[in-house]
C-alpha cells in the first residue's frame, strides 16, 4: 500500500484507511500525507464524498456478502451513513440500488471505487 512499508506491519489494520492512520504510520503530520496522496506519492489513495482514504494490500473486502447494506459500506469507507446515502442518492457510488426502500451496493464495485478503478461523482 505504501510505497517502502512491509506488507506485514499493516496486517491489523482494517481493509481501509483513515489519512490520520497512514500520517501515524508514515509519522506525518495528516496534512503532509494528504499532500503526498495528492501527488501521487502514497499508493492505493482514493477520495471518497471529499476525504481521504487509503485500502490496504490483500484480497479486499473478501470477508463481506456480494451485496453490502448502508451501514456496512460506511463501516468500510469509515464515513457517516448519511454521506453513503448523499453519495448513492447523487449516483455517485457505481451499483447502488434500492430494495423496499432500502440501499444496497454491490461488493465488485466498492472493491473498485477503493481499487482506484471508478471514483464517487461528488
Amino acid at each position: 500500500m505504501i510505497d517502502g512499508v512491509d506488507g506485514g506491519l499493516l496486517s491489523g489494520y482494517p481493509d481501509v484507511l483513515t489519512l490520520e492512520e497512514v500520517a501515524g504510520i508514515l509519522r506525518l503530520q495528516p496534512r503532509q500525507a494528504r499532500t503526498l496522496a495528492a501527488k501521487g506519492k502514497i499508493a492505493n489513495a482514493f477520495k471518497v464524498g471529499g476525504v481521504w482514504r487509503f485500502h490496504n494490500v490483500g484480497e479486499l473486502l473478501s470477508g463481506y456478502p456480494d451485496v453490502l447494506t448502508l451501514e456496512e459500506v460506511a463501516g468500510v469507507l469509515r464515513i457517516k451513513p448519511r454521506h453513503v446515502r448523499t453519495l448513492a442518492a447523487k449516483r455517485g457510488l457505481a451499483d447502488a440500488f434500492k430494495v423496499g426502500g432500502l440501499w444496497r451496493f454491490s461488493r465488485s464495485a466498492l472493491v473498485a471505487l477503493i481499487a482506484g478503478e471508478g471514483s464517487p461523482q461528488t
